[in-house]
């Protein structure tokens, strides 16, 4: 029902009797909330929750109890911890040339597929969770900070219009 709430036992089980199409909404300190949608009667489910992108959450859901095996799971935190590998780079460029073999970087810029210009800059646009950047900011950007980055080839970024012509280089920070 709307607004009801029930707790987990100390192994994060429970038990709650809702209508099918209700949603559940399930929440731990240090986790990303999930939300399920109940599809059919008497069913048991297992649902796993992800730490929260803050840089204490593992603290946090440890200090909450919500973690049985400590040692266990610290070691996952670990292993985890630098999955997408971008903090062993100096910065976002070394990340393009090193992840993205047909990327090409000249004269301040980034070329997706070859030049498309003799006389305006063949460069990609490059856009940082939302804003589009000069390619400068690419040797600061703090590579720790980095969750994705996708390149858009220029068949690809129509989204962009004319200013995506050379294809966009699109960062997601964390």
């Amino acid at each position: 029902n709307n607004g009801d709430s029930v707790k987990t036992n100390s192994k994060g089980e429970f038990s709650l009797i809702c209508q099918s199409k209700n949603k559940l909404i399930i929440t731990a300190n240090g986790f990303n909330e999930k939300k399920y949608k109940v599809k059919s009667k008497n069913r048991e489910f297992v649902i796993f929750l992800d730490l929260s992108d803050d840089p204490k959450a593992a603290e946090i859901a440890i200090s909450n109890n919500h973690i049985l095996d400590v040692s266990e799971f610290s070691k996952l935190v670990k292993k985890n911890a630098n999955k997408n590998g971008f903090s062993n780079y100096d910065n976002a460029v070394q990340i393009i040339q090193d992840k993205y073999r047909g990327v090409k970087i000249e004269n301040d810029g980034i070329i997706i597929r070859g030049k498309t210009s003799l006389s305006n800059s063949s460069g990609a646009l490059i856009d940082i969770d939302g804003v589009v950047v000069d390619f400068h900011i690419l040797k600061t950007i703090s590579t720790a900070t980095i969750k994705s980055i996708r390149i858009l080839t220029p068949a690809m970024s129509g989204m962009y219009g004319t200013r995506g012509a050379n294809g966009v280089v699109v960062i997601k920070t964390k």
